[in-house]
């Protein structure tokens, strides 16, 4: 699924490398999303709901060949024929090692586009406050902020000039921010698409 910009080498980039990250489109592959990527299947001879996308939110959606990538605003990536559209469909399932993270995402999917109640969060608020925040961290000192520099913007001036540095929490807090930033950079992002808790076993 290209973005159709020739580059050398006769190869395209799934994204056009020009656009800054938060304006990119990003689309997982299932066997490396099980948590985040479903796919979407003919089931014929079911008198099932048809796969409404009238009143559902989407986030961004490609078409290739036929086959229709969506990102829901929710979250999950759905995969399906185009011409599934008009069918009763259901959720395909892998048998594979991922099952049981394959199940869970398929309820959220479902609760989420049947409109069957709340669905569930994987990640609590606390959790993804505490990603967005190692998220920051990473940024500033992408930019060469020390971690003096990082404490006053995130605590205030007042609060980090309380403590001798050497020996501060807010320089604990902090740093522990910046290893885990660096944990979901090189790993942890994987343990959240295979529906798992970037911080299980971790440090």
């Amino acid at each position: 699924m290209a973005c159709g910009l020739p580059h050398p080498g006769g190869c395209d980039f799934p994204v056009d490398p020009q656009l800054e990250a938060p304006e990119a489109s990003v689309f997982w592959l299932p066997q490396i999303a099980p948590a985040a990527v479903c796919y979407i299947a003919d089931v014929p001879g079911e008198t099932v709901p048809t796969l409404n996308l009238k009143n559902v939110g989407l986030d961004a959606a490609r078409v290739d060949d036929d086959v229709v990538v969506l990102r829901l605003k929710s979250g999950p990536t759905l995969i399906f024929d185009a011409r599934n559209l008009c069918c009763a469909v259901g959720i395909l399932l892998p048998l594979d090692e991922h099952w049981s993270t394959r199940v869970a995402a398929a309820q959220r999917v479902r609760e989420y586009l049947l409109g069957c109640g709340p669905t569930k969060d994987q990640l609590t608020r606390q959790q993804r406050t505490r990603i967005l925040s190692a998220c920051r961290v990473l940024d500033a000192q992408a930019v060469k902020a020390s971690y003096r520099a990082i404490a006053r913007h995130f605590f205030g001036p007042r609060r980090v000039d309380q403590e001798p540095w050497k020996t501060s929490s807010t320089k604990a807090q902090i740093a522990r921010l910046a290893t885990h930033a660096t944990h979901l950079t090189e790993r942890g992002y994987r343990s959240l698409l295979l529906g798992q808790s970037p911080t299980a076993g971790q440090y």
